[in-house]
C-alpha cells in the first residue's frame, strides 16, 4: 500500500468519524426516541432534522422598544370602583371589542345580529355604597343607541341581564361626535335589582359598523366622585381624547345581495302540520322561520290548521331581483295591540339582517311604545282592529342617523275578529298597492333607485324617492331618502304581538 492510498483511507475515517460524532442523538431505525430532559413545557421532538448547512447568524436585536408609560393620574379623595377596561372581563355578542389604536379608549363595533356588552366587575358592590355607574362615551358618525336593548342589571340575587321591570333602563344619549359621560342611578333606574352587583350588560349602536367608544366605566360613591375623576382623567389623557370623524361616502359602491329571478308560486296552507306544534323546527319548503322568543305554534281555528306567529318572524327565504313584480295573497288577523309590532313587511333588503330576523326591534321605537321591525322596506302595523301604522325606514340627512316615515290610517276592515283576505300587488316599476276584502288600504309609490350615500351601514340600494299615499293618491308620508329595496321580499312577524297566517301564496308578474 503506497503512501498516497494510505493518506486517503485516514482521511475518510476520520471524517466518517466526525460525522458519526455530530449525529450521536440520532436514534437507530426501530429504537424509540428518547425524551430528551424537560426544562419547560414545550413538546417533545420526534424527529431531529439533520443540519447541512449552518443557518446564517441573525443580527443582535437592536435595543427593545420601550412602552411609552400611561399618564399618571390623581385619583385621591375619589370613592370609586374603576372598571378596567384593558384587563377586565368582558362579553360580548355581535361586536368587535378592544382598545383602540387611535387613542385611550374602549372600541365597540357592531357586526350583525342582536349586538350587546357585557362588562364583569372584579368585586361585587351594593347600590347603597355605590349608587351610580358612570363612563365616559363617544358615537360615531350617524350612530344611535338601539334602544330595545337597553342597560340590563346583573346581581348576585336578581340575577341578570333580565327583561323584567326594573331591572333595565336607559339614557339620553347624545350624537354629536364628543364625549360625554353617561351616568346610572342603580336605585332609582333599577328599583328591582337585588344583591351586589356583578355586571352591567350596555346597548350599542344600531347599525353594522356602527361605533361607540368608551374612555372609563366605574362605580361610583356620588356624583361628585364621577366629576372628580372625569375631570382628573381629562387632565390626563384630554388631549388625546378625539371627535370622532365623518367617514367619507361618495364613492359608496352598491352592494348586490344574492338574488333569485322570481318567486316560487307554491301555496303554504299549514294543513301537513300538527295542530299545537311548535313552528320551529317544520319544514316550510320556500319559507324560513326565524326563533326570537320561540313561543310560535301552528294552531287551529275553526278548522283550519293556521301559523300564530308571536315575537318570532316567518319570511320568504329568498331575494328577487329589481324590476320584478308580484302579487302576495294570504288569510290574515291579528290581536290588535299598540304595544309592540304586529304585521308584515315587504320589500325589505339583506344588509344587516342576514338572519332576516324580522321579530328583531330595529330601534326606530322603544320596546313597549310601537317597537317596530326590519332595517328597510315597508311595514304594516295592526294598532287595532280598524287601525294600521304604515311605515318605511329611511336615513335622515339632516340629523345623519336611521329615521322613519309613517302614517296611521283608520279602516273600515276587523283586522281582530275574523280572518281578512290581503293582497299586495307590485307591479315592479313604480307602486305597490295593498288592500283587504278588496278595499285599498294604501298604496307606496317609489322611484329613483340607487345607494344613499351618508347612510352609514346601508350599501344597497333602494328607492330613494317613496310616497305613502292613500287610494285617491293623496299623499300621506313621503321621503327622499328612503330605505325602500330595489329588490322584491315578503314576511310576517310579531314582537310579544300574536299575529295569524294562513294560505300564504306569491304569483309573479310575467
Amino acid at each position: 500500500m503506497n503512501k498516497r492510498l494510505l493518506a486517503v483511507i485516514v482521511a475518510c475515517v476520520l471524517i466518517i468519524t466526525a460525522f458519526a460524532g455530530c449525529n450521536t442523538a440520532k436514534p437507530a431505525d426501530n429504537e424509540p426516541t428518547k425524551e430528551p430532559a424537560k426544562v419547560t413545557d414545550a413538546p417533545k421532538a420526534t424527529d431531529v432534522p439533520v443540519v447541512t448547512e449552518a443557518p446564517a447568524p441573525t443580527e443582535a436585536p437592536t435595543e427593545a422598544p420601550t412602552k411609552e408609560p400611561k399618564p399618571t393620574m390623581d385619583t385621591s379623595g375619589i370613592d370609586a370602583i374603576i372598571f378596567d377596561l384593558e384587563e377586565g372581563v368582558i362579553d360580548n355578542q355581535a361586536c368587535n371589542v378592544g382598545i383602540s389604536d387611535e387613542g385611550p379608549w374602549l372600541s365597540i363595533v357592531t357586526d350583525i345580529g342582536d349586538n350587546w356588552v357585557i362588562f364583569r366587575f372584579d368585586e361585587g358592590f351594593e347600590t347603597a355604597n355605590y349608587p351610580f355607574i358612570a363612563f365616559k362615551y363617544r358615537l360615531g358618525y350617524g350612530q344611535s343607541i338601539r334602544n330595545t336593548n337597553h342597560f340590563y342589571s346583573i346581581n348576585e340575587v336578581s340575577g341578570g341581564p333580565d327583561g323584567k321591570e326594573g331591572l333595565w333602563s336607559d339614557i339620553t344619549w347624545t350624537s354629536d361626535l364628543d364625549w360625554h359621560t353617561g351616568t346610572l342611578n342603580l336605585a332609582e333606574q333599577f328599583a328591582a335589582a337585588e344583591g351586589a352587583w356583578t355586571g352591567i350588560r350596555f346597548p350599542t349602536p344600531d347599525t353594522r359598523d356602527g361605533e361607540l367608544a368608551i374612555a372609563w366605566l366605574g362605580a361610583f360613591k356620588s356624583e361628585e366622585d364621577i366629576a372628580k375623576y372625569d375631570a382628573a382623567f381629562n387632565a390626563s389623557y384630554g388631549s388625546q381624547l378625539v371627535k370622532a370623524e365623518k367617514p367619507d361616502e361618495n364613492d359608496k359602491e352598491e352592494d348586490v345581495p344574492i338574488l333569485d329571478d322570481e318567486f316560487d308560486e307554491m301555496v303554504l296552507d299549514f294543513e301537513d302540520f300538527d295542530d299545537s306544534a311548535s313552528m320551529a323546527g317544520l319544514d316550510y319548503d320556500m319559507y324560513a322561520y326565524c326563533v326570537g322568543a320561540n313561543g310560535s305554534k301552528i294552531i287551529d281555528i275553526d278548522g283550519n290548521l293556521v301559523a300564530n306567529i308571536s315575537f318570532d318572524a316567518l319570511y320568504y327565504n329568498g331575494i328577487i331581483k329589481s324590476g320584478a313584480g308580484y302579487t302576495c295573497t294570504f288569510k290574515y288577523k291579528d290581536d290588535c295591540t299598540e304595544s309592540n309590532f304586529g304585521g308584515f313587511i315587504f320589500n325589505w333588503g339583506d344588509e344587516q339582517n342576514t338572519t332576516r330576523n324580522l321579530f328583531e326591534n330595529n330601534g326606530l321605537e322603544g320596546d313597549g311604545r310601537g317597537s317596530l321591525v326590519s332595517p328597510s322596506g315597508c311595514g304594516v302595523f295592526f294598532m287595532a282592529p280598524s287601525k294600521i301604522k304604515v311605515y318605511i325606514p329611511v336615513w335622515d340627512l339632516e340629523a345623519n342617523k336611521k329615521s322613519y316615515i309613517s302614517t296611521i290610517i283608520e279602516t273600515d276592515v276587523d283586522f281582530k275578529t275574523n280572518f281578512v283576505n290581503i293582497k299586495v300587488e307590485d307591479n315592479g316599476t313604480d307602486t305597490v298597492t295593498v288592500t283587504a276584502n278588496d278595499t285599498v288600504l294604501f298604496k307606496v309609490v317609489y322611484d329613483d333607485p340607487g345607494v344613499i350615500n351618508a347612510a352609514l351601514g346601508y350599501s344597497e340600494g333602494y328607492y330613494r324617492n317613496t310616497k305613502i299615499v292613500d287610494a285617491s293618491g293623496t299623499e300621506l308620508a313621503a321621503s327622499t331618502s328612503a330605505l325602500f329595496s330595489k329588490y322584491k321580499s315578503f314576511g310576517w312577524a310579531g314582537r310579544a304581538h300574536g299575529t295569524y297566517v294562513d294560505d300564504i301564496q306569491i304569483v309573479n308578474k310575467k
